[in-house]
């Protein structure tokens, strides 16, 4: 059969590119490699649905060379945003001919790391994209982790597959104040897909986490101010639960803190959103200015530098030097804020007047221990979110859901390991899970009221075709039903 690459989209993913490929173009090989994405639980960095030799093996170069595919029709230039040169040549080379399941682009903890998310769609691009294609397809800016509204159309994104139902279920009703944070967040995810050229972008964030007071010159962060102000800020949440959960952890300013200073190591990019979203929400606060205060302000009369500061004499300097140290030999195991109030006056001139020698001359802050990796205890919570959301019982034959563990695991877009640990955290969602005899028995039950047809006497080609299930599976279903009737 002749083969035809549809017209791409702009924005387009690749993976919503290979099913147009695999189901309209009529390409085999494209079909095998996207069904493989969905009962794998995902694409790679959210958008790619395999490696880039397998893409080139099946589909050619008919949308681009490798590097393009990567650019133009993938989230690949936001975690680019957060990666130094070495690890991001090392996670391009494992895209291109990796074996491995992991790369080296950084994940989440299991639960709070995005599933499939191809089924999550704005409605406003959904009428363009069909009326100008006639077909439906995934874009980037709605295939970023937890973005729930389209940065473009600031619609919120709808369930239009199965495979995101776990995604979907993650999201909340909106309210006026989560509702701006997301829109604000989406559109600095549609910002960083978008970075040109693609590289590293952390220096240029900390050089305006500087200029906005909470770090210094040399990377020393102002944790405490920075803590205070990330907190009066993500304590209005967002529409996703689970960035709402991030967000509001204690811990996680220390993170971002250490994301940025540490450019070794990679920065997921839901977090280079995040410190966007927060820039966006302080450049919006110190923008509004009363005019009047303004006014007010310019007007009152400035000092002559000269005049700010005296230099005092050094018999005075000596004096408050032997002072403080007299001060700290007597409470040697005073930390730093007790000798501060204890002789808060002789601290409070030697700061204005000797600043650099204090700091040599007073102990060590004692900085709250940050632990290496922030483990976040949201298991119950997105459990139960997951056992509050439904999934149709029936799919759009009619025919009763195959409610197996895998189905259901294919269904909310998640990955083996997920899937498990989701289970364990509410082991009451593998109830609603069906066997193979109670599989067989519903859709043999369902033929036989709904359109009065008994398969019990047909083949077992035909008997399965009439199912819609696999002969191995009405095979163990029959073995398992006879086993059971021996021990009965």
């Amino acid at each position: 059969m002749e083969c035809f690459n549809p017209l791409p989209m702009a924005d387009e993913t690749a993976q919503s590119l290979a099913i147009a490929v695999g189901y309209a173009g009529g390409n085999r090989e494209a079909k095998s490699l996207v069904d493989q994405c969905f009962r794998r639980g995902g694409p790679l960095i959210y958008s790619l649905p395999c490696r880039l030799h397998q893409w080139e093996s099946s589909i050619g170069l008919a949308y681009g060379t490798g590097r393009q595919i990567l650019l133009e029709y993938t989230c690949f230039p936001a975690f680019a945003a957060g990666m130094d040169e070495r690890t991001l040549a090392n996670a391009i080379g494992q895209l291109a001919s990796g074996t491995r399941s992991r790369t080296s682009f950084p994940r989440l903890q299991p639960l709070l790391e995005c599933g499939h998310r191809y089924g999550l769609r704005c409605p406003v691009c959904s009428e363009v994209g069909g009326g100008q294609l006639g077909r439906s397809a995934s874009f980037r800016k709605h295939c970023f982790p937890f973005v729930s509204r389209c940065g473009l159309h600031e619609e919120t994104l709808m369930l239009a597959d199965d495979c995101s139902a776990y995604e979907a279920a993650m999201l909340q009703p909106s309210t006026g104040a989560n509702a701006k944070n997301s829109r604000l967040y989406a559109w600095a995810a549609m910002q960083l897909l978008k970075t040109e050229p693609t590289g590293d972008i952390r220096t240029k964030l900390l050089e305006q986490m500087v200029m906005l007071g909470y770090a210094n010159e040399g990377c020393r962060w102002k944790a405490a101010r920075f803590s205070v102000a990330w907190a009066a800020l993500s304590k209005e949440g967002f529409e996703d639960v689970r960035l709402s959960l991030m967000a509001a952890s204690e811990e996680f300013p220390l993170v971002l803190m250490r994301g940025l200073t540490r450019t070794e190591r990679p920065m997921h990019p839901a977090f280079l959103a995040l410190l966007c979203w927060f820039l966006f929400r302080e450049a919006e606060a110190r923008a509004v200015v009363p005019a009047g205060d303004a006014a007010r302000t310019s007007s009152i009369p400035k000092a002559a530098p000269e005049l700010l500061k005296h230099a005092p004499p050094q018999c005075h300097i000596e004096e408050r030097r032997r002072k403080w140290l007299h001060h700290g030999a007597a409470h040697p195991s005073a930390t730093r804020t007790e000798l501060r109030r204890s002789l808060y006056c002789v601290w409070q001139w030697l700061y204005r007047h000797d600043a650099e020698w204090l700091l040599q001359n007073e102990p060590a802050a004692i900085r709250k221990p940050a632990p290496k990796n922030c483990r976040f205890t949201v298991g119950p919570v997105l459990a139960a979110r997951i056992e509050a959301s439904k999934i149709d019982d029936k799919d759009a034959r009619g025919m009763p859901h195959t409610h197996t563990k895998y189905q259901n695991r294919v269904r909310y877009g998640m990955s083996d390991y997920a899937y498990d640990r989701l289970l364990r955290e509410n082991p009451a969602l593998a109830n609603g899970c069906f066997t193979r005899q109670e599989l067989v028995g519903l859709r043999t039950d369902h033929l036989r009221y709904s359109k009065g047809v008994d398969v019990s006497s047909y083949s077992l080609a035909t008997r399965a075709r009439a199912l819609s299930l696999r002969p191995e599976t009405l095979g163990g279903a029959e073995i398992q039903t006879t086993k059971n009737r021996k021990d009965n």
